[in-house]
């Protein structure tokens, strides 16, 4: 069975796609566990950071 360019093409686009979902869906999960967290602290310890301003010690949720 040869393989034709049409073949090789549909391939790469198929793992492209693939990478892009593991991505997305990683990245969600990591989202969702961070929220999580920011839900779960109780009491925001804040403290001041020069390059993004008011973080949660704790949790890094920013005010607001």
């Amino acid at each position: 069975m040869n393989l034709t360019w049409l073949d090789a093409s549909l391939l790469s686009v198929l793992f492209g796609l693939g990478s892009v979902l593991v991505q997305s869906l990683s990245r969600r999960g990591a989202l969702e566990g961070k929220e999580k967290q920011q839900a779960a602290c109780r009491r925001h310890d804040w403290v001041r950071l020069e390059s993004r301003g008011l973080v949660c010690q704790r949790c890094g949720k920013i005010p607001g």
